[in-house]
């Protein structure tokens, strides 16, 4: 063989070798790749409860009621003023998982107050609940006092 040919010859061998790499990169990537679900209310519903089976019972309680819309990449979500009061927290964090849920950098989470909220407050934690059912029945506080029964 000639010098010239061993080159051409290696030269094929690595173009060949190189190509083999690719491929196998190329189904390694196809692999590894997560596919993001697009931006639809079905989805958006499906990432909300993801998101609330990583919060407080009193706020998975409230996410799962929660009303919301889709505006080009904006999810509009719609509470009561107590209901916002009560994500005030958590907002950064819910709209960072929404970011990564749906892979889009440019997804906003926009938090408006319901049109149709009621006037009355709802109660969400334990407490706000025994204070309620104190308000109805102040026996109740008697029974509490009776059997040394706290909130956890």
């Amino acid at each position: 063989m000639a010098i010239a040919e061993i080159i051409e010859h290696s030269d094929e061998m690595a173009l060949e070798e190189e190509l083999v790499a690719m491929e196998v990169a190329d189904e390694d990537y196809k692999v590894d790749a997560k596919i993001f679900p697009t931006l639809t209310l079905e989805n958006a519903k499906i990432a909300l409860t993801e998101f609330s089976d990583k919060q407080t019972p009193a706020l998975k309680t409230l996410l799962k009621m929660v009303d919301f819309e889709i505006e080009g990449n904006n999810l509009v979500v719609k509470l009561s003023l107590q209901q916002m009061e009560m994500t005030d927290k958590i907002k950064v964090e819910w709209q960072s998982f929404l970011r990564q849920y749906f892979n889009l950098k440019n997804l906003f989470l926009l938090i408006k107050e319901s049109e149709d909220e009621i006037t009355t407050r709802k109660a969400y934690t334990a407490r706000e609940q025994l204070d309620e059912m104190l308000i109805e029945n102040p026996e109740l506080m008697s029974f509490i006092q009776k059997f040394n029964l706290k909130l956890k």
